[in-house]
């Protein structure tokens, strides 16, 4: 055992500690009392304070902020076309229009949509969308071809669609469209008169020419209807539509 200095200070009382087989003498400070405690205290409290403070700082002393999120990424799910149609299904003369429609499984961005491999303009919205273009001489006699691309709201993508789900199909025979024998049914027809009355034939209770092709109906006259040769019907929507206002 090794006895450490004894020595001693004035204000100081020694303390022994053993430390390792040596006996060494501590000494505190005593003459500062109470105050000096508490401003130890407060010291080590203030200390620790700058401590926290420079850890939510980086190396370049900018504050961290925590308030910054991520921007959502892909959901996972990729979208799909439930409904996929085209119309006319049957001949289409040159002139004609031809209109894709689709629903999808979930709210999708604008798709892109060609006809024929043409890019044409899409309207809809959420998961309802069409698009049409009018046929012309550039266009190949023959079946009417389209691609659907489309991707949700996420950001994820739907796979291509070139194909109708309800196996309709558009072909364009423009100026030389084969005739059958339906007489003169066949072939594209357009409103130009409705009405509606107690009996056949009497109008009296509304008469689409009060309004006429220019009025607030127009919409009524730019539909087709189409009867085939080979006994096919298809009604051929244009692109607006009219809502009476009870419904």
């Amino acid at each position: 055992m090794v006895q450490s200095d004894k020595r001693f200070h004035i204000g100081q009382a020694p303390t022994d500690t053993f430390l390792g087989g040596v006996m060494q003498r501590q000494f505190s400070n005593s003459h500062r009392g109470l105050l000096g405690d508490l401003a130890s205290r407060a010291g080590a409290v203030l200390a620790m304070a700058g401590l926290l403070l420079l850890s939510a700082c980086d190396i370049n002393n900018d504050t961290v902020q925590e308030t910054s999120q991520a921007e959502p990424g892909l959901d996972g799910v990729p979208p799909t076309l439930t409904t996929v149609t085209i119309q006319p299904n049957g001949f289409v003369e040159l002139g004609q229009n031809v209109r894709i429609d689709i629903v999808s499984s979930e709210a999708l961005m604008k798709p892109v949509i060609t006809i024929n491999g043409v890019e044409v303009e899409v309207t809809g919205s959420i998961n309802a969308w069409r698009a049409s273009r009018e046929m012309t001489e550039a266009d190949v006699v023959g079946e009417v071809l389209f691609t659907i691309e489309y991707q949700d709201i996420s950001g994820e993508l739907g796979e291509v669609v070139t194909a109708t789900t309800n196996g309709s199909i558009a072909t364009y025979c423009a100026e030389d469209c084969p005739r059958g024998d339906l007489g003169p049914l066949e072939g594209n027809w357009k409103l130009t008169f409705a009405g509606v009355g107690p009996n056949e034939g009497d109008t009296t209770w509304f008469n689409i020419s009060d309004t006429g092709p220019d009025g607030p109906r127009a919409c009524w006259f730019d539909d087709l209807y189409q009867f085939g040769a080979d006994g096919s019907f298809s009604n051929v929507q244009g692109d607006e539509t009219w809502l009476e206002t009870w419904q």
